[in-house]
């Protein structure tokens, strides 16, 4: 087995036990704030609240897949109010893709979401040495299945 592929091993069976980070990283943010331009208003509004309540954020792989949590009194919750639709189970919100001068930095990926609510972002590759300054331009779609499911926000969300 070659260095890399032992430390990936231990990484992956220890991130459980390593703290999650305080917050996202810039490029995280950015492929966020990417994602939620493609919504429309209303929704965009209850991204915002759930980016906002998040209190957790977990990188595991390299940062390949980035698990975001919002815990109260101890439990992971998925609340009503930053519903994005009444779906449960895990539902694709978008694809993106980051234009980069460097490899390193060009990713692509998906944003999902668990009972409505933004629960992950999973990326191509490990994100671990990805600088922000070389990334130009992030584009991201919402995926066709939740374009087409998306309701309004109020109580009869769809």
């Amino acid at each position: 087995m070659t260095p890399g592929v032992a430390t990936r091993l231990f990484r992956t069976f220890t991130s459980p036990f390593r703290p999650a980070a305080p917050s996202f990283t810039a490029f995280e943010r950015a492929v966020l704030e990417a994602v939620m331009g493609e919504l429309d208003p209303p929704l965009r509004a209850r991204f915002a609240r759930r980016l906002a309540a998040v209190t957790r954020i977990r990188r595991a792989d390299g940062g390949r897949q980035v698990g975001v949590y919002q815990k109260l009194k101890g439990r992971i919750v998925f609340p009503d109010e930053t519903r994005l639709t009444a779906a449960d189970g895990d539902v694709l919100l978008a694809r993106f893709t980051m234009i980069s001068r460097r490899t390193l930095s060009a990713l692509q990926g998906q944003v999902w979401l668990s009972d409505g609510n933004l629960s992950r972002l999973s990326f191509t590759q490990p994100t671990e040495h990805v600088q922000c300054d070389d990334i130009h331009r992030i584009s991201a779609k919402l995926d066709g299945g939740f374009a087409a499911m998306r309701g309004p926000p109020a109580a009869g969300l769809v």
